[in-house]
């Protein structure tokens, strides 16, 4: 037996199990709408994204590994990795006293860690390290053009709402750099925010030691005071009874009324000091004028400036070269060079004048602001203590007065009331509150202070390549993740068939059979008793059965194998079907009607002409057309030479005189025909054949264009239509 060879477009073997075939022909049934397919489902069918890529695998593959290579790449180029040094500083929960005290709360712990925080890469601490340390010469902060933001965004400061330990960082790629700047940030930190605070408690108890003292002296002078006038009083006298009515009044009421008016009065005056105070650095305020370090640190980082400064020297230095090769002085060039020197360096120190003078209105007007507020603020305070100073000064001059008494030894009438008890009283008072501070004070200043630096910053040694080859990584993820998607899009807009299945999700497809890979060798397929083992021989044979019980032999004899396009097996299908059919012993022709591109007739070894196109021009007979194949009960019918005159007759319905011919001498006819989507070939033959059956294959066809011509089938009228899919393993 000859074999009918597949197509030039070989079958790819890809398994697929449970492919059975249906058990009957049925008539033909046009296609309905059916249920649409969710758009969004389909775009997130997992098993058709894993298809669409084993089908695509080599160029998932290469192109992939080419994409994510080259981002990957990219991405550990520009992500290079850095050295990262760290300090770890302690800020206590609580005030490190030497006499315990009661933990801050939660949440004041929490402000307290991040108010540290963010002092840590405040520009106040930033510009102290900046001039108080050598780290402006490191290479690091060279290469920035404002050290003082660069520092502040590249300085990390970490820390945990449950923990003590505060994490300064920063990564770079200078490692002894790295290591200089956080310690000298640190230092800075420690000696204006930390020391600040133990010194200005070691002030605060200085002031209040001396304060203390003038007060003992005081003290001491007013009971001695009192001594001595509770000795000139005769005990027993009238003097000494409304002695003892004024001692009573004094320690009760008087006493206290005095304190009282005492403490307004200090008060007022503190108040009234401060509002004049504030009133003169007002009035001064327009002659004040930025610090000469604030000016300096300003220009440094002034680009201008920098380059009035590096023009004035280069011509200075050019003048001075002159002067040195021992140029005219008188001479033009020297001359010019001297006025150019001189005018650049006016340039400079105009520009610095200027700044200055923009600095210090700005710095004016920013103080101005402030200071009337606090004016206002202050005015506000001096206006409510003298208000209560009047008021107190009203009541002590209302109160009732002692009955009047001849005068005493000292010359004085009891009415004379003395306040040196209430001044002993409020200074005792005043003493003994100082004191409680001196000694808080004393404890403080030499307990230990609330923030530590417990670790310094090292020389890192290793580079920290984390982040670049998390980049990397990513890169390369991203690379095949791009292609993936890409090729999972395609084929979700192409709808590529991968297996049968996909055509009985449509009840309107009518599947008759589901055919294997065509394996095996052309050499092997050549041998009788190997095509008997053949599957999809087998599977052929199954079909041929199925088509003969329901129809074949009834007044139907054609079959016309088509396909949506090219290279989707119909020559295939058609050959090995025309084989089967002589099993039965019956005389079957095989008619190749791919009239424009012909190709069974190489596969049989047989001859292009005369054939169908000769048979509708009239220029031969049917039995001298046909072909006899080597194998038993085969005859074939070729195409013929195409031209525009069959093209004529094919449209003149010549070809179902031919096919009527056939029809008397054979009792099987398959045809195998043009692919229906470029021309209108198959139509017109098909319209005059029994049957049609329209032939899909795995990885070739596409499903939206499948229905669409078996649609455009069912529309001819033909009795039986019947779709095959090829290529679906049955293992």
């Amino acid at each position: 037996m000859m074999p009918v060879p597949e197509t030039s477009h070989e079958l790819a073997v890809h398994h697929v199990e449970g492919a059975t075939a249906p058990l009957r022909l049925i008539g033909n049934r046009p296609i309905g709408p059916g249920k649409a397919p969710d758009a969004a489902a389909s775009a997130f069918d997992k098993t058709r994204m894993l298809d669409g890529l084993k089908y695509h695998w080599f160029l998932f593959l290469v192109v992939g590994s080419i994409l994510g290579g080259g981002l990957g790449a990219l991405a550990f180029t520009l992500l290079p990795s850095k050295y990262t040094t760290y300090s770890l500083v302690r800020v206590s929960m609580s005030d490190q006293s030497l006499i315990p005290t009661k933990d801050s709360s939660r949440g004041e712990f929490a402000t307290y860690m991040k108010t540290q925080a963010n002092l840590v890469h405040s520009e106040f601490v930033l510009r102290a390290a900046m001039r108080d340390s050598k780290i402006g010469n490191t290479e690091t902060l060279k290469r920035v053009d404002d050290p003082i933001r660069w520092m502040e965004e590249n300085i990390l400061v970490e820390f945990s709402e449950n923990s003590e330990i505060m994490k300064v960082s920063m990564t770079g790629d200078i490692p002894q750099d790295l290591a200089d700047i956080i310690n000298a940030v640190l230092n800075a930190y420690m000696k204006e925010i930390v020391l600040k605070e133990q010194l200005q408690k070691k002030s605060e108890l200085d002031q209040l030691e001396n304060i203390q003292r003038s007060l003992d002296q005081m003290l001491t002078n007013k009971r001695q005071n009192q001594a001595a006038k509770n000795n000139t009083t005769e005990p027993g006298s009238a003097a000494a009874e409304n002695e003892t009515v004024k001692i009573q009044i004094g320690r009760e009421q008087f006493a206290r009324m005095t304190e009282e008016l005492r403490q307004t009065d200090m008060a007022f005056t503190v108040a009234q000091g401060q509002w004049k105070d504030l009133q003169a650095r007002l009035a001064k305020l327009d002659t004040q004028e930025v610090s000469p370090q604030d000016l300096e640190d300003f220009l440094n980082l002034d680009q201008k400036y920098l380059e009035l400064v590096m023009r004035a020297e280069k011509k200075a230095k050019y003048e001075a070269y002159l002067r040195r090769i021992g140029s005219d002085l008188n001479g033009a060039d020297y001359q010019n060079a001297a006025r150019e020197a001189e005018a650049a360096k006016a340039a400079a120190e105009e520009y610095k004048r200027k700044a200055k003078t923009d600095l210090s209105r700005r710095m004016q007007q920013g103080a101005r602001a402030d200071l009337e507020k606090r004016i206002e603020e202050k005015y506000a305070d001096v206006q409510a203590w003298e208000i209560r100073q009047k008021r107190l000064k009203s009541d002590l001059a209302n109160m009732p007065k002692l009955p009047s008494l001849a005068a005493g030894p000292n010359g004085k009438t009891p009415d004379e009331f003395d306040t040196t008890i209430s001044d002993i009283i409020y200074l005792e008072k005043t003493i003994e509150q100082i004191l409680n501070r001196i000694n808080v004070l004393r404890v403080d200043v030499q307990s230990l202070a609330r923030v530590q630096i417990i670790q310094r910053a090292s020389v890192p040694i290793k580079r920290d390549m984390k982040k670049q080859l998390f980049g990397t990584a990513f890169g390369v993820l991203f690379g095949f993740g791009l292609i993936g998607g890409c090729i999972t899009l395609y084929e979700n807009r192409t709808l590529r068939l991968y297996r049968s299945k996909e055509l009985d999700s449509n009840p309107s497809l009518n599947l008759i059979g589901v055919l294997p890979e065509l394996t095996g060798s052309p050499n092997e397929r050549k041998e009788e008793s190997g095509l008997k083992n053949d599957p999809f021989m087998e599977a052929v044979d199954k079909v041929r059965i199925l088509l003969a019980r329901n129809f074949l032999g009834k007044r139907a004899q054609s079959i016309l194998i088509a396909s949506a396009e090219m290279g989707e097996g119909k020559t295939t299908l058609a050959g090995h079907l025309a084989v089967s059919m002589t099993k039965t012993d019956r005389k079957t022709i095989l008619v190749d009607c791919n009239l424009r591109q012909p190709g069974m007739h190489e596969h049989l070894g047989l001859n292009v002409s005369p054939g169908v196109c000769e048979l509708m021009r009239g220029d031969e007979e049917v039995h001298t057309a046909i072909q006899r194949t080597g194998i038993p009960n085969l005859w074939f019918l070729s195409a013929g030479a195409w031209d525009g005159q069959s093209q004529q007759a094919l449209g003149h319905d010549r070809f179902r005189r031919i096919l009527e011919k056939l029809r008397q001498e054979f009792d099987f006819i398959i045809i195998d025909s043009h692919a229906l989507l470029p021309v209108a070939d198959s139509f017109l033959i098909g319209q005059h054949c029994d049957a049609i059956v329209v032939c899909a294959r795995r990885y070739v066809s596409k499903k939206p264009l499948v229905e669409q011509m078996y649609q455009k089938v069912c529309d001819l009228g033909v009795s039986h239509t019947g779709l095959i899919f090829m290529g679906e393993s049955t293992k």
